[in-house]
């Protein structure tokens, strides 16, 4: 039992060091997490500079701040995709041979990772052409230039470049001379001279052909051509700069010929100076598309005779160009919806619409086109020839003009809203007759403006207000934008109120409101006379007339009756009737049996035009004996409620506008010696007295049948 003990304790002690073994192993061991941050492809990894570098990668933050890094320069930064993805290319920048770090930093995360871009030395040769120009001209000079990148630090060498005439002649010339400089960028050095100049005494450039360029200090070459003319590609329009060298016999002459399939098309004799001869030919405007021959020879004897014959083949082909036409009315201010179409003498070969700043945009070959201007089938305008050798932008007028209209009152007020129909016939290229209406509407200004009509037709004007015609207009044979001045007509109009018996309706209260504006009239309160009447001078158009009083039953101002007026005519008579004036409304309450029930509580409620809102009548009405009550004598929305025995016990609404009797009849209740019981009472009553009734009988029969048993 004891070796038993001693095993477990030993298993126990074992344990538990095991454990405290696992314990510290886990914390003293350096823990190894992978980052977040990752480049998984990065191409090229070597090159030269200029050349482009894809990152692809990602950061720790979805749509994080990322950062690329070359040598610590900034080459981009943005936004990671929301999967943390980043992807991005840059230039690699001018530096001396070597390798560089290039970085992906991750700026949330405040971490970044790394590769490395070995860049190599790059060697290049070339001739800078003239301004302008494609290929030398005979006799012409041309830069040469050594350029060097990612060059070593503090390199320092000379270059020998040599210049090799083209076939067969293939003498080679040499210049070694050229000194390389370091320029401001690191690892970048330029060697520059200038052939035939630099070349020695006898380089030239007086032959046609291809002219290599060498050097020793790398096996990249170069090469520029020497011709006849100063490009080998042309379009009409253009001007051909043709130059021939090393003519150099006393006055010599030398015949210059441009010729199309064999055809001359252009030819000129030159005398030569300083041993040149050049001459400029004007490609035209109907220049046939193809290849041309330029030859150049002597025509004096002796003449000189060159090893490569002085011909060259240079091409005319078709350019197009972006040719804008800005149309324009007669104002100067742009139109937009016009057709403008190019022609080739009678044949369209483009057309476009002007857009909202007046742009018709075609796109055309170098040519000379007429354009014509169209707008609903008529011509407006025209540019007779235009010649399209660049891109342009031309000025085309229409003849179209505006009518500009300001419509008011008498007390020169503007008048919005009105309606302006311009009437007018027209006649289209194609000889259809077309009779045509615009309709506009005035603004808050009282202005309306007719942009762009027809010159030399006559115009017919309408004013109408509210569909009705309060003025009209001619005007003939429009030549320029005109301004019109339109005063609306003001006319009388007499407004008679009548309560519901027709009874004028003097003192009472009366205004008038424009009625699409909703505006007062004069800012005022018209009262009605003695006679019920108001005469008011107001302009031609549409006018809400609202009457309203004050009345001290219902204790609050009551709108009376409003009604719509069209002035379209002077002195119109306008009769308004105030239906729900001078009433004399009651309700009547009667039992389920028809009879009237005294004493019943009547509580009225009328909605208010005026704050909307329904406003308990005080005080309250009790019924007659008749089970009548009298309504307020001024009509409108009442809701009526009756109360019975304090019991609320019906309620009705309804519009009065007449006098009338409205009746409530409740099942409820029935009326007894002037008693008001309801019907279930009722019935109690007379079942508890029919119970009564019938035993009395019985207890009687029983009575008299026991006195005749003791008979």
């Amino acid at each position: 039992m004891y070796t038993t003990l001693s095993k477990k304790k030993s298993t126990t002690v074992f344990m538990i060091a095991l454990l405290a073994l696992t314990l510290l192993s886990i914390y003293f061991i350096p823990r190894v997490a992978a980052s977040p941050i990752t480049i998984y492809y990065f191409s090229p990894s070597t090159g030269y500079v200029g050349d482009s570098v894809q990152v692809i990668g990602s950061i720790d933050n979805a749509n994080g701040t990322y950062r690329v890094f070359f040598d610590e320069e900034l080459m981009a930064n943005g936004t990671a995709s929301s999967q943390k993805d980043v992807n991005v290319m840059f230039s690699v920048p001018h530096r001396y041979k070597g390798s560089y770090i290039v970085r992906l930093y991750d700026v949330s995360a405040n971490a970044s990772v790394s590769k490395t871009f070995t860049l190599s030395t790059k060697y290049s040769i070339s001739a800078v052409l003239p301004p302008q120009q494609t290929q030398l001209m005979e006799g012409q000079s041309a830069k040469i230039r050594v350029n060097v990148t990612g060059g070593e630090r503090d390199m320092a060498r000379w270059a020998n470049v040599t210049v090799r005439l083209p076939y067969p002649v293939n003498t080679i010339y040499h210049n070694n001379s050229f000194q390389l400089v370091n320029t401001t960028r690191p690892g970048e050095y330029v060697a520059e001279g200038v052939y035939p100049r630099d070349f020695g005494p006898k380089a030239h450039s007086n032959y046609t052909g291809t002219y290599n360029i060498a050097s020793n200090i790398t096996l990249e070459t170069g090469a520029f051509k020497v011709g006849l003319t100063n490009a080998t590609q042309y379009h009409r329009f253009e001007t051909v700069a043709i130059q021939g060298a090393n003519y150099t016999q006393p006055d010599e002459i030398a015949l210059i010929n441009v010729t199309l399939a064999g055809k001359t098309v252009f030819s000129t004799n030159v005398s030569a100076v300083d041993g040149v001869v050049n001459a400029n030919w004007a490609i035209p405007w109907n220049a046939t598309y193809g290849n041309y021959n330029v030859t150049v020879t002597n025509v004096t004897s002796p003449g000189t005779i060159k090893l490569i014959r002085d011909t060259q083949i240079f091409t005319i082909s078709n350019a197009t160009f972006q040719c804008w036409i800005q149309v324009k009315n007669l104002d100067n201010e742009n139109v937009s919806a016009v057709t403008v179409a190019a022609y080739n003498g009678t044949s369209m070969v483009s057309y476009n619409s002007s857009d909202n700043l007046g742009l018709a945009k075609l796109s055309l070959d170098a040519y000379t086109y007429s354009f014509k201007a169209f707008l609903k089938g008529v011509q407006v305008g025209n540019i007779s020839a235009l010649n399209i050798e660049r891109n342009i932008t031309q000025t085309l007028v229409c003849q179209l003009a505006n009518i500009k209209l300001f419509i008011k009152d008498r007390a020169e007020n503007p008048l919005p809203f009105i309606a302006i129909d311009l009437r007018y016939n027209y006649t289209r290229v194609d000889d259809s007759k077309v009779s045509d209406t615009r309709t506009l509407e005035t603004d808050s200004t009282g202005i309306v403006n007719f942009q762009n009509a027809f010159i030399n037709i006559n115009y017919l004007i309408e004013a109408k207000r509210y569909g009705y015609i309060f003025n009209r207009i001619s005007i003939g044979n429009l030549t320029a934008s005109q301004w019109v001045n339109i005063t609306c007509p003001t006319y009388a109009l007499f407004v008679h109120v009548v309560d519901s018996k027709e009874i004028p309706l003097p003192k009472v209260s009366m205004n008038v409101t424009e009625w699409s504006s909703g505006l007062l009239v004069s800012n005022k309160t018209w009262v009605t006379d003695d006679w019920g009447s108001v005469s008011l001078n107001l302009a031609f158009g549409r006018y809400k007339v609202k009457v309203y009083n004050y009345s001290a039953r219902l204790d609050s101002l009551v709108v009376l009756n409003e009604t719509i007026v069209d002035l379209t005519e002077d002195k119109l008579f306008e009769l308004v009737h105030c239906r729900i004036v001078n009433l004399s409304p009651s309700v009547l309450v009667i039992d389920s049996l028809g009879q009237p029930i005294p004493y019943a509580e009547v509580k009225v409620e009328r909605l208010s035009e005026i704050k909307q809102e329904w406003v308990e009548i005080m005080p309250h009405q009790r019924t007659d004996s008749n089970g009548v009550a009298l309504l307020p004598s001024i009509g409108g929305d009442y809701s009526i409620s009756i109360y019975v025995q304090g019991q609320l016990s019906g309620v009705k609404s309804f519009y009065i506008d007449e006098t009338n009797m409205h009746v409530f009849k409740m099942d409820k209740y029935i009326t007894i010696g002037g008693f008001v019981l309801e019907t279930s009472q009722l019935t109690v009553c007379i079942a508890l007295g029919l119970f009564i009734i019938s035993l009395s009988i019985v207890l009687t029969y029983k009575k008299i049948l026991q006195r005749v048993t003791k008979r």
